[in-house]
């Protein structure tokens, strides 16, 4: 199981933000600085636009499920329940599931530990953070079966 205590959040394979774990089963997105004073940044969703265009930067941690453009990203019903029964966590714990599966998200949205950061240099045979990534659960975009990759 991939235990990463943050989670960089990835927009075609560029760094926009992070999603943290904090005490007590909640977590936090927080956008990079880089990305928010980007005029040309690429949109992650138009939920986080307001009606000027602008971006709505307003960080709010969430308890148990995460926030709710990247709790859209995971499977759900039978799907999350088998996931998440395979990665040894219960279904409702987003974070978990996220980090367990953010390697294979729908569209060009990624969450990587934060600790994998530079990681493509690293060794391929390593233990922790690095190696339980790369052996991360995958799922298909159509949610009805696993991908064998």
């Amino acid at each position: 199981m991939i235990d990463a205590a943050a989670l960089d959040i990835l927009l075609h394979d560029r760094r926009i933000g992070t999603l943290a774990r904090l005490d007590g089963d909640r977590s936090i997105f927080t956008f990079d600085e880089a990305y928010l004073a980007d005029d040309e940044r690429p949109t992650l969703s138009l939920a986080y636009r307001d009606q000027y265009g602008g971006i709505i930067n307003a960080p709010r941690a969430y308890q148990t499920q995460i926030e709710p453009f990247f709790s859209n990203l995971l499977p759900e019903g039978a799907l999350r329940d088998y996931l998440a029964r395979r990665a040894g966590i219960k279904p409702v714990r987003e974070y978990l599931l996220l980090a367990q599966l953010g390697g294979d998200l729908p569209g060009a949205v990624k969450a990587v530990p934060v600790e994998a950061r530079g990681a493509q240099h690293e060794d391929p045979d390593e233990d922790g953070v690095v190696a339980d990534a790369k052996r991360a659960l995958r799922f298909s975009l159509a949610g009805v079966q696993l991908k064998f990759s």
